[in-house]
């Protein structure tokens, strides 16, 4: 990690390098993107807001660039670049400005929440808009696979009445890795230790836990629109970081072996949608009783 953070701080055809190279290696291993993102994070944090945009001017442009020699338009690979890259700047300039995480998660939560609620502002029928688009996408896919029409109507169907809120989800989710990553890098380079004393007193805040219990209760009464759903999946990542923070928390106050943390990120790895209502209730609760305070410290 040490070394990584260096090269990336050593000069700008340097941090370029290692953002596009690998964005391009996670076409193939789609983990290596979040090393792209904490990249840009890096560089905003210690360098600013102003050469964190430069630097993802230039990955875009030389990712179009790569674009074109693939024989592929150029714009594909310069709006996705800044598409990707651009939400680390913000966050990443708010989290050095700030040096709060919790007015960086709930920024990060708003942005996401308001870009659902404007997406079924604007579409007269979401849930028909992503069933098309998955339709086109994944039909032919789930065919040449022999599973049945029907089946594949009816999961197609059940996937684009949430797609919105699970889109929204994994990119809040992706981008507050990557900052933290990109956080990560930061305190290995500049202050051993720091990154792991911020994450463990990590807090989102009261309201997004009592506006996901309330929109849970909305979701449980209205049958008939998926939006309080769509925005609790979005809370419940927001949530569930707080969960993960509140573990590693008490770990360090009990003296813990890191095995159980170990074992914690297994059980994540392997039954993630479990793992993940589990800390988001865990997270929920912490925001209204705050359990890092009730435990002791071991001596």
């Amino acid at each position: 990690m040490n070394a990584l953070a260096r090269f990336v701080m050593s000069g700008l055809h340097q941090a370029v390098l290692v953002t596009v190279g690998f964005a391009v290696l996670a076409l193939a291993v789609p983990p290596l993107g979040l090393v792209s993102g904490a990249g840009v994070a890096l560089v905003t944090l210690r360098l600013g807001a102003g050469r964190g945009l430069l630097l993802v001017a230039i990955a875009a442009a030389v990712l179009g660039g790569l674009g074109m020699l693939a024989r592929q338009s150029p714009l594909f690979g310069l709006l996705l670049g800044l598409v990707q890259w651009l939400p680390i700047v913000g966050l990443a300039a708010v989290l050095r400005a700030t040096q709060s995480w919790t007015l960086t998660l709930q920024l990060a939560l708003l942005v996401a929440l308001g870009g659902i609620l404007l997406l079924h502002g604007l579409l007269p029928d979401a849930t028909a808009f992503w069933q098309e688009r998955l339709t086109a996408l994944l039909a032919p896919v789930l065919q040449q696979a022999g599973h049945p029409p029907a089946q594949i109507e009816q999961s197609l169907a059940a996937i684009a009445r949430f797609a919105g809120g699970l889109l929204a989800a994994s990119l809040l989710l992706g981008t507050v890795l990557m900052v933290m990553m990109g956080r990560a890098l930061q305190a290995a380079l500049y202050n051993p230790g720091g990154f792991a004393a911020e994450f463990r007193e990590l807090r989102v805040g009261r309201w997004p836990a009592v506006l996901a219990v309330l929109l849970i209760g909305v979701a449980l009464l209205v049958r008939g629109s998926s939006l309080p759903e769509e925005l609790v999946l979005v809370l419940l990542v927001a949530l569930a970081i707080q969960g993960l923070a509140v573990l590693h928390g008490m770990a360090a106050r009990l003296r813990l072996h890191p095995a159980w943390l170990w074992g914690l990120y297994f059980l994540l790895l392997v039954l993630f949608s479990p793992m993940l209502v589990v800390l988001a209730g865990l997270g929920t609760l912490d925001a209204f009783v705050d359990l890092r305070r009730r435990v002791q410290p071991a001596p």
